[in-house]
């Protein structure tokens, strides 16, 4: 048996032992701004919900500037507007631009190729945590001739309403939202005799898209016992999520809608990336895949945390974690644990301390002493 051993080091965790006392919201970036056409697969982490309504996509060397990996929350500003967004990692984005979302370019009231400022949200107690729960949430439809609202079905409206809010959402009072309506046709045999032969009522229905309706934030409300923030003022952002929020429709409004056209393209783009795929190739464990980037996933608190694989020689060990550390945008630093060792213990903790620095200096990434130990069993 083998084993590594693996921690991930964050930029506070740095500060803090150093005795530094600079901040993580210190940091900001102006980047050039362009709309995003199509949702992306991105690596699914379980513990760590994604909206697609609010998302930006930076390159691996903005997320280390800013101190982050992807799933990171972000602060997006545009002139006197600010909003909370959820950072992913791209590698084929360039240094000097972002991709957003086009629903969260309207809320920012932003145009392409404008400047838009993006700097790390460190207002709750880990990074990947989502802003508090709403316990209600008052929304509107936007009238836009777009859409057709005489023929559209109120049931399936209530139906892709419960469906989008499955997933937790992160919306701010005044955003607009687009919801999916879709009828699936047939949707049901009522007199299944009357079929050819080569038909059965088992059969799976076309699905077609039918509608993307908009909606507007026009309230929300929130939890007295949410998560702790920041200030004593409301949150700027809030999560609603199906389970735990009462969602009112209230008459519907107009407004003017910048980008309609990629507003709709992108929410149906958004329904189809919902679809479950594997979110890692099957030959790379995917639950053990998930559990690494969870544990791994940096937070907030002045320690690394640390993590032993072990396991027969051969087995995966290295690749699963150059995989996970790949899929949260971090560095690997890796170092043989024989380079370590010395006759003299005290060598020993010196070279462990330059390691340690080394990693510190490098944060966020991933402390990776291979062949930590071996064990051999005797029979």
């Amino acid at each position: 048996m083998s084993a590594l051993w693996c921690s991930s080091f964050t930029r506070l965790a740095s500060a803090s032992t150093s005795g530094l006392t600079e901040s993580l919201g210190d940091d900001a970036l102006t980047l050039r701004m362009y709309l995003l056409d199509h949702v992306d697969l991105f690596p699914a982490v379980t513990s760590i919900p994604s909206d697609s309504n609010a998302v930006v996509v930076l390159s691996l060397a903005n997320l280390r500037r800013l101190g982050l990996v992807s799933h990171s929350l972000v602060t997006v500003r545009h002139g006197d507007l600010a909003h909370v967004a959820q950072v992913q990692l791209q590698l084929h984005v360039a240094d000097d631009i972002m991709y957003m979302s086009p629903f969260l370019a309207h809320n920012l009231q932003c145009v392409e190729t404008a400047d838009v400022v993006v700097e790390p949200h460190t207002s709750y107690p880990r990074m990947q945590a989502m802003p508090p729960t709403a316990s209600r949430v008052e929304i509107a439809p936007i009238l836009s001739n777009a859409s057709s609202s005489s023929a559209r079905d109120e049931s399936h409206v209530v139906h892709a309403l419960h469906a989008f809010f499955a997933t937790p959402r992160l919306v701010q009072h005044g955003d607009i939202f687009g919801v999916p309506v879709v009828g699936t046709y047939p949707e049901k045999h009522s007199t299944p005799h009357l079929l050819e032969p080569s038909c059965s009522s088992t059969d799976v229905p076309v699905i077609v898209h039918a509608d993307v309706v908009l909606f507007r934030v026009q309230a929300m409300t929130w939890h007295d016992d949410g998560p702790p923030c920041s200030s004593t003022t409301s949150p700027l952002a809030l999560t609603v999520l199906k389970a735990s929020t009462t969602v009112v429709q209230t008459p519907a409004t107009a407004t003017r809608l910048l980008h309609e056209r990629q507003l709709r393209q992108y929410a149906l783009s958004a329904m189809a990336a919902a679809a479950p795929l594997p979110a890692v190739p099957p030959s790379i464990y995917p639950h053990h895949m998930q559990k690494l980037i969870e544990w791994l996933h940096p937070t907030t608190v002045s320690l690394p945390i640390s993590i032993a694989l072990s396991g027969v020689a051969g087995s995966g060990k290295k690749t699963l974690l150059y995989n996970a550390a790949n899929a949260l945008g971090l560095f690997v630093l890796e170092v043989a644990f024989a380079e370590l060792t010395s006759t003299s213990e005290l060598q020993l903790l010196d070279n462990v301390h330059l390691v340690m620095q080394k990693a510190k200096s490098m944060a966020p990434c991933i402390l990776f002493l291979n062949r930590f130990f071996v064990t051999e069993v005797h029979v």
